[in-house]
Formats: C-alpha cells, sequence, structure tokens
C-alpha cells in the first residue's frame, strides 16, 4: 500500500525527536546553528569568484583605460577579472583556456581590417561558444558600418570606442554580464533537469543497497551543480543514512562515498532491519558537525543545512526515512521547479522510490534463493525417479524382446505344421475335408494371433518412446507386392478384389518395418470390414515434394458418432467384421502413432455404407543416381 510522505512528526516520534533535538543543542558548542534548507541564506563572508572579461585590442592604452573604468566595477556581488589580448591570434588561445568568459571587448581593426570579425566568427562558429557576450569597438565606424555587422555575424553589441565613456562602459558591461548570467542559468537548468532525467537509467542500475546509496549521492551532487558534473569528477564526502519503518529512531548506514566511503558497511534486506551486534559502534559518521544535521533532518523530517553541507530528507512510499547527506552542496538560489532545490526535490523523489524497490528486489532475491535451493532438491527428485523410470523401461524392452522371441517362436512352428498338415490333406479322400478346413483354421488363428503379436509389441515400444524411426529409400509397389501375397487368400475367400494404383518407382523416405505395420494393418483392416463382392485399393499421388498414400475399402464404413474415439486407445473398440472376424482396434492405434514418429498424421474419411478411406503423407525419396 502507498505511504505519502510523512511531514508531521507523528505522536510515537515525539520522544525520539526530542532525544535528537536535545543532543543537537548539546553540541552546539561544537557546531554552527542549523538552518533548514528552505530558508536558507547565503553564509556570512564567502567571497563570490569574479567575472570573466576579456579585452581584446592592439592599442595598448585601451587595456590600460578599460582596467581604471572597471577597477571599482561589480555585478550582483561580484567584480570583474580582466583578461587581454592584442590580437585576434594572442586571444584565442585565452577563449580556448577560459570557457567561462563573460563578456568579450573585441576591436574590429586589429592584425588585419577585419580580424575582430573573423574572431567573433571564430567563437561562435569553431570555438562553439554561444555563451560569451561579444561587444565589438571600433575606431573607424566608416570601415564596418554597424547595420551590416550586426546582421552578419552573431555579435550582442557594437559601438564606436568615443562612445564608451566611465558610464556607457559600466551600462554596457552591466548588462550584458546579466544576459550572459542569464543564459548560463537557463544551460544550468537545462543540464540539471537532463540529469535528473538521466539519474532514473543511473539509479535503476543499482547492484544493491549499497551501490544505490552511492549513485543517488552522485546524482545529488550532478543536480545541486550541473557544471561540474560528469564522469571524470570526483566523488563528493557523503553519506546515506535510514531509519527503518519497522525501527523508528535506529539509523542505518547504507553507503558512504568520497572521504567518508571507509564507514560504509553496507547491509541487504532483510538483514539491514536487523539489531547490531553487541560493541559494535552507532553507524553514524564519526565527523561531529555533521551529527546534529542527520538528527535535525531525521527530527523535523526535513532537509537541513550547515554552511555549504545539506542533510536531505526524504520519506519513502513504504514509510522508511532517508537522509542523503552532502558536502558542498551550496543549497543557496531560488527555491523552484527549475532551480537546484527544485531539481533535487524530484530526484529525492526518485530516491525514495527506488529504494524501496531496491528493498523489494533483495527480498526478492531472498525469495529466489529459497526458490532455487528448492527446485534443486526437486530436480535431484525428479533426475532420480526419472532414472528409475529408464531403469523399468530398459527392463521392459527387454521383456518385450522375450516376448516377441520366445512367444512368436511356438505360434511360428504351429502355423508351418498347420500349412503341412492342409498341404497333406489336398491328396487325402473326401471324407477328410472336415480335418482340411480345421488345418485351414489353425493356420489362419497362428497368422491372427501373431500379426495381433506383433502389433502389441510396436505399440508397446512406441508408447514408451523407445521406438525410433530409421527413415530410408523405400518403394511402394514391391512392398505391396510381398504384402498382397500374405493377405490374398483372406481376400479371395470373401471374393474382394484387392489392388493398387501407385506411380511406377514411387519412393518415399520412411521406416521399412514401420511403414509395411501400417500398410498390413490398413490393408488388412479394410478386408476385415469390407463385403462380398467388394474392393480394397491403396493408391499413391504426389503432392509438392510428398507422396498421400490412401487405403480405400467398400466396406460399411464407420458411424459419425465413432470417429472421433477411432484412434483412442483408452476405449475398448472391439468389432466383429462383415465375415465375424473379431477385432481389438489396436490396429489403427499403432498406425496413427507410427504415422506421427515419421511426422505425419492419419486421416480418415467415412459414411456408413459408402467406405472408408485412410491417408497419410510421407516424403517423397530421391531418385539414386
Amino acid at each position: 500500500m502507498y505511504h505519502a510522505p510523512v511531514t508531521d512528526v507523528p505522536p510515537a516520534r515525539q520522544p525520539i525527536k526530542a532525544e535528537r533535538m536535545a543532543r543537537a543543542n548539546a553540541i552546539g558548542s561544537k557546531a554552527t546553528r542549523l538552518v533548514l534548507a528552505s530558508r536558507a541564506s547565503p553564509p556570512a563572508g564567502r567571497e563570490l569568484p569574479p567575472w570573466k572579461v576579456l579585452v581584446v585590442d592592439d592599442d595598448p592604452a585601451v587595456h590600460q583605460v578599460t582596467r581604471l573604468v572597471l577597477a571599482d566595477f561589480a555585478f550582483a556581488g561580484r567584480k570583474v577579472a580582466l583578461l587581454g589580448a592584442r590580437s585576434a591570434a594572442e586571444a584565442k588561445p585565452i577563449l580556448q583556456a577560459n570557457r567561462d568568459i563573460a563578456v568579450a571587448f573585441v576591436d574590429v581593426v586589429m592584425e588585419t581590417d577585419d580580424a575582430g570579425l573573423a574572431l567573433a566568427r571564430w567563437i561562435r562558429e569553431t570555438l562553439r561558444n554561444a555563451g560569451v557576450r561579444i561587444i565589438l569597438r571600433t575606431g573607424e565606424p566608416g570601415q564596418a558600418p554597424e547595420a551590416e555587422v550586426i546582421q552578419a555575424y552573431d555579435i550582442n553589441d557594437y559601438r564606436a570606442k568615443t562612445e564608451l565613456t566611465h558610464a556607457r562602459l559600466h551600462t554596457a558591461l552591466a548588462t550584458s554580464l546579466r544576459s550572459y548570467s542569464q543564459i548560463r542559468s537557463i544551460d544550468e537548468h537545462r543540464r540539471g533537469l537532463e540529469l535528473v532525467i538521466e539519474a532514473a537509467a543511473i539509479l535503476s542500475g543499482a547492484g544493491g543497497l549499497a551501490d544505490f546509496g552511492a549513485r543517488a549521492l552522485r546524482c545529488l551532487g550532478d543536480v545541486l551543480a550541473p557544471a561540474a558534473a560528469g564522469d571524470g569528477a570526483a566523488a563528493r564526502d557523503g553519506v546515506v543514512l535510514a531509519e527503518p519503518r519497522e525501527r523508528p529512531g535506529e539509523i542505518r548506514l547504507i553507503a558512504a562515498t568520497g572521504a567518508l566511503a571507509g564507514l560504509t558497511r553496507g547491509r541487504e534486506m532483510p538483514s539491514w532491519l536487523a539489531p547490531l551486534p553487541d560493541g559494535e559502534e552507532a553507524l553514524l559518521p564519526t565527523a561531529e558537525a555533521w551529527w546534529p544535521l542527520a538528527d535535525q533532518a531525521f527530527a523535523a523530517r526535513e532537509t537541513a543545512r550547515q554552511d555549504s553541507d545539506a542533510a536531505h530528507f526524504v520519506a519513502t512510499p513504504q514509510g522508511h526515512g532517508l537522509v542523503l547527506l552532502l558536502r558542498g552542496a551550496d543549497l543557496n538560489g531560488a527555491d523552484g521547479p527549475g532551480s537546484g532545490l527544485g531539481r533535487a526535490a524530484v530526484l529525492l523523489r526518485q530516491v525514495a522510490v527506488g529504494f524501496d524497490n531496491q528493498l523489494l528486489l533483495s527480498e526478492i532475491r531472498v525469495a529466489n534463493a529459497a526458490l532455487e535451493e528448492r527446485v534443486a532438491q526437486r530436480t535431484a527428485e525428479l533426475e532420480a525417479a526419472a532414472s528409475r523410470l529408464r531403469r523399468a523401461n530398459a527392463t521392459k524392452s527387454r521383456l518385450l524382446s522375450v516376448i516377441a522371441h520366445d512367444v512368436s517362436s511356438p505360434f511360428t512352428a504351429i502355423i508351418g505344421f498347420a500349412e503341412l498338415i492342409e498341404q497333406e490333406l489336398q491328396r487325402a479322400p473326401p471324407d477328410l475335408a472336415k480335418a482340411r478346413r480345421y488345418a485351414a483354421m489353425v493356420k489362419e488363428g497362428g497368422n491372427a494371433l501373431v500379426a495381433l503379436l506383433r502389433n502389441l509389441l510396436l505399440w508397446a515400444r512406441a508408447q514408451m518412446e523407445g521406438l525410433k524411426p530409421q527413415p530410408e529409400r523405400v518403394e511402394i509397389e514391391p512392398m505391396l507386392h510381398d504384402l498382397f501375397q500374405v493377405l490374398r487368400p483372406l481376400a479371395e475367400q470373401k471374393a474382394i478384389a484387392l489392388g493398387a494404383a501407385i506411380p511406377p518407382r514411387l519412393a518415399v523416405q520412411a521406416d521399412r518395418a514401420m511403414l509395411d505395420a501400417v500398410l498390413r494393418n490398413l490393408v488388412g483392416n479394410a478386408l476385415k470390414f469390407t463385403p462380398r463382392q467388394g474392393r480394397v485399393e491403396v493408391s499413391a499421388a504426389v503432392d509438392g515434394t510428398d507422396a498421400v498414400i490412401a487405403v480405400r475399402d467398400t466396406g460399411v464404413g464407420i458411424p459419425d458418432d465413432r470417429l472421433p474415439q477411432l484412434f483412442d486407445s483408452d476405449r475398448e473398440q472391439r468389432t466383429r467384421g462383415t465375415g465375424g472376424e473379431s477385432g481389438t482396434g489396436l490396429g489403427l492405434v499403432l498406425c496413427r502413432s507410427l504415422i506421427e514418429l515419421h511426422g505425419s498424421a492419419l486421416a480418415v474419411e467415412s459414411a456408413p455404407g459408402a467406405g472408408t478411406t485412410f491417408s497419410f503423407k510421407l516424403p517423397i525419396a530421391r531418385t539414386p543416381f
């Protein structure tokens, strides 16, 4: 829940405030009087730096007169420091070394007739100094007409030397300094606002509370003094102090910079809220002059200053108190949105939100560490379970191999003996026809059991994900020829026409055994559910880079309500064929699994009494050279 920044001290904090104020007063003999930042006044005795004024003229008398006239000049409490040059060439290095020159008095005619004009253009276009105020002075007004010069050159005033009397020189300089001051103020405000915007990215990249506090101090110093900001600027002396919402009155040091960096004992959540170990000194800075500043800021919940040192207070949305104590942060000047104080207020709101975010991130890191530990533990458990499952699957695979060999072998023998008996009985007397029919039934039942066993083994291996296709070039026509040889007796028993429509030498890229199993099951199913005198046909057609293989019959068809459950292995699909043949439905489930292992799908179209078509796609194999 959002907590608005507190400006009045709640009753629960009154004892804490009284204790702090008493301690601050007790130090009064060692520390100067504290003043709230919003009521700040310039410290007494501080001398402001002078305005830099450049005089460029080849006449030594001009330099001497200008120095005498401006000796007692002052503007906005600041005197003038004169710099001199006898030519435009001599002025350039001075301008390059002193970017903060406020006003330049430039003679037009010096080493050349237009040396002053060329220097003015160089200042604006080459040096790119738009701040310095340029006042052109000439002793020959006719040689450089004022109207033309003002239009062609970026200058701020144009005077004849005879015009610049004592009073007029003072007036021209004061006007130019006021203009320069306003431009510098605008530039400083613009840069300060840019720094406030940049601070959001700087603060968001912090790696913990200590780093966040150091970044906040740097941003605050830059915002208060934009002209001194930059990557190469030395870190100011400062500290960030926090008063946890859960423990009012207990101050924690979050970060320290500059000469005070050694005080830092950064603490991450939740340990930063923990009580201090016995015997550990308080984490406030040991500099006595700073104690009352911090106490004043926390007690009054406002920013306090002492000379050029300032303790900036801000309450976070979650109710924590923060003080950013900075040395050399001059707070003089107007208190408005564009002033240093106004920019600092915007920044402090960012710092307050960022501090709460850092605490939240710390809590998230702690939670993540606990979660990672649980995930690692769970992963170990899953790996152990997966290892047990792999061992179980290996055991199942061995069992299936045993079944495939030890169970199918006896059936193969039974089928073989049944064929021999059937052949022998072909030559037997007619009274043994019943025995011959029994032998044929034994052979057909054995073949059905072997086919069912083969389907079961293939389906079980596919379900265990132990069955992987081994694609190779497979010609469809020869495979169908061998398949029809096996299934033709069943077709002849029901007088079903068994045919194929396959383009010559059409080959697909597929696992040979799997494709054989799919076609055997689909054609066998079609024969089972097609009545006498019907037709079953296997066709193939080219579709781009694929071959579409279809098995069509003129059988009884499939009811619409059974189509959705046709490939459902969890439902019992026992259905008898048109000749009373039994079926489990496992063959279709196996066909779908084998086709899906090839990255394709088994489609079905059917209507009761209109037959059924099963189809699937396989990639066409390249023709061998």
